[in-house]
């Protein structure tokens, strides 16, 4: 716990399954995960901090999700690019998606990434936030761009309950040529809150 990977060559490599706090560090090779047909990179410590950087993680059309955060303390994208995650069943066909358990509290931050490519047809996307429960997610999405998915960056507060809280920063960021919504926020009566703040970003030409 606490260590550090760093890659010597940018191959193609994974799945990852991550379940201690960790960074993975690949500057200078940009180092490549295969996602076909499976979640790339899986996180699921209770109390982890993980630190992805300069990574490439494409799904090649048939992946489930880039990243899938379903535990942990705070996951830190930077610089890498996440693309082509189409696959799978509904929940599926996701770039990061951040679904963390009742009563947990959670941060996701992600700096100077591309997230690509990513949905199925009627669902799926980029960035996707739904807790459940009573759970607090945390997000700040920093110049990054969110381009050509189903849905670009959407808070989904839909599974949680009273007391339960997605608070999302958007700053210097773009969602562009998303089919559906560029930026959304989804909440019920009485339920979690969803809660979405942007300053100096663009969602443009997005079909919803």
């Amino acid at each position: 716990a606490g260590g550090e990977v760093n890659c010597l060559s940018a191959g193609e490599f994974g799945p990852i399954i991550i379940s201690k706090s960790i960074t993975i560090d690949c500057d200078g090779t940009t180092g490549g995960i295969d996602g076909a047909g499976i979640n790339a990179v899986s996180i699921f410590g209770s109390s982890s901090v993980v630190r992805l950087r300069n990574l490439s993680i494409n799904g090649r059309g048939t992946g489930l999700k880039g990243i899938n955060f379903t535990a942990g303390a705070a996951l830190l994208v930077e610089n890498c690019v996440i693309a082509n995650f189409k696959g799978g069943v509904v929940g599926d066909g996701i770039g990061i998606k951040l679904q963390t358990a009742s009563g947990t509290s959670s941060k996701l931050y992600v700096v100077d990434s591309q997230i690509t490519g990513n949905g199925r047809a009627a669902d799926g996307g980029g960035i996707a936030v739904a807790p459940n429960g009573t759970a607090t997610a945390r997000v700040k999405i920093e110049r990054t761009l969110v381009e050509n998915n189903t849905y670009g960056i959407y808070a989904n507060a839909t599974g949680g309950s009273s007391g339960g809280l997605i608070a999302m920063q958007v700053f210097d960021s773009v969602a562009a040529d998303n089919a559906n919504h560029g930026v959304s926020a989804f909440a019920v009566a009485g339920g979690a809150v969803a809660s979405i703040t942007l300053e100096r970003s663009s969602a443009i030409l997005n079909g919803g």
